[in-house]
């Protein structure tokens, strides 16, 4: 039986009950050694058994893509060996989570050839001044601490657009 024509029968035999006690204790009994035997509540025992034990076990390294504010602005980005990246973000911006998944795959392609690094915009204006950020999200690459002319560029990427974009600036070869 399932459990809601157990629950229905449950609710008749109660009514029933003022009628014929017996009978009614005699069906309480039956429908609750058969509820036994059925145990319809068995995804409660399985998530118990599974939640003491770890879900996965990652063996892929993962990506860090650093996130910097004013203060570590220069050393992580105007003074880096390597070509830079910077991503001008914000929490309650929709096409800024759509390009995290591109940012963070290319960080795991081009590991070591391009630095990629994320500012939230809200936080440093300073930094949304000095680089005249005006949508979000906005992509600009740094070269040896100068931002690459015409490289700065606003909206939602693919990764193969992103592609395309860090080819045309020679960044990652």
């Amino acid at each position: 039986m399932s459990s809601l024509l157990q629950a229905a029968s449950l609710t008749a035999c109660n009514t029933a009950f003022k009628q014929d006690s017996r009978s009614c204790q005699s069906k309480r009994s039956s429908l609750r050694s058969s509820a036994r035997l059925h145990k319809p509540f068995v995804g409660d025992r399985v998530a118990q058994r599974q939640a003491s034990q770890p879900r996965a076990v990652c063996r892929t390294p993962t990506v860090c893509i650093s996130k910097v504010g004013e203060a570590e602005f220069q050393s992580e980005v105007l003074k880096s060996d390597t070509p830079v990246l910077v991503d001008f973000w914000a929490t309650w911006c929709g096409p800024c989570k759509l390009i995290e998944k591109p940012l963070a795959n290319m960080e795991k392609e081009l590991d070591g050839k391009l630095k990629i690094v994320k500012v939230e915009a809200d936080p440093n204006p300073g930094l949304v001044e000095k680089y005249k950020v005006y949508g979000l999200p906005t992509l600009v690459v740094f070269k040896d601490g100068k931002v690459l002319d015409g490289s700065q560029r606003e909206g939602a990427i693919s990764e193969a657009e992103l592609r395309k974009y860090l080819d045309k600036w020679e960044v990652g070869n």
